[in-house]
C-alpha cells in the first residue's frame, strides 16, 4: 500500500497489461483510450472487422456515454462526454489527468512502466507510441498542430503528436 493514488494504478495496469503487450499477435486487436476518444473511426472499423461486430454506427455511440461505474467518470469526465463530438472536449479527456500530476510525478509512474518494459507511453507524451495507433487510409494520421489544452497549463501538457 506503499505510493501514491497515481502510483498504484499504473503498477495495477502494468499487472494487468505487461504480458499482453509483451506477446502482441498480429491478429489480435490492440486499440488505446487516447485513438478511441481522439480518432475514434480507424479504432472501431478495426475492431469491427478483427472481432466481426455489424453495428459499427452502434460501438460509435457508446463512445461518448459516461462509465456507470461511480468512481470511474467523475462530473467534468460526464460533461465532456456530453458534449463528446467537440475536439476540446476530446482532447480534454485525454488531457485532464495532468493537472493533478507534476512533472516528478509524472516520471516516477513512467519509471513504473519502464520497469515492466512497458513502451507504449513516454514521459511527456500524452499519445501513445505511434505503432499502436491506428490509421484510417486517406485520413492523416497526426492530430492538428498542437494548440494549448484548455485547462491544461503549457508546461508539462505532453505532446498531442509523434516525436520524430
Amino acid at each position: 500500500k506503499s505510493g501514491s493514488k497515481l502510483q498504484r494504478g499504473v503498477l495495477d495496469w502494468c499487472l494487468h497489461n505487461s504480458v499482453p503487450l509483451r506477446e502482441i499477435e498480429s491478429d489480435w486487436a490492440v486499440v488505446t483510450y487516447e485513438q478511441l476518444v481522439l480518432k475514434p473511426r480507424p479504432a472501431i472499423d478495426h475492431l469491427a472487422e478483427k472481432l466481426a461486430l455489424p453495428d459499427r454506427a452502434r460501438l460509435m455511440a457508446h463512445l461518448t456515454r459516461a462509465s456507470r461505474v461511480k468512481h470511474k467518470s467523475n462530473a467534468e469526465t460526464q460533461k465532456l462526454l456530453e458534449t463528446g463530438h467537440d475536439e476540446s472536449a476530446r482532447r480534454r479527456l485525454v488531457s485532464k489527468w495532468k493537472n493533478g500530476v507534476s512533472e516528478r510525478e509524472e516520471k516516477e509512474a513512467m519509471s513504473i512502466l519502464e520497469a515492466f518494459d512497458i513502451d507504449i507511453y513516454r514521459f511527456g507524451d500524452l499519445l501513445p507510441a505511434r505503432r499502436f495507433w491506428l490509421e484510417k487510409p486517406g485520413e492523416d494520421a497526426l492530430l492538428p498542430p498542437a494548440q494549448p489544452l484548455a485547462g491544461v497549463s503549457d508546461e508539462g501538457a505532453g505532446n498531442l503528436a509523434w516525436r520524430g
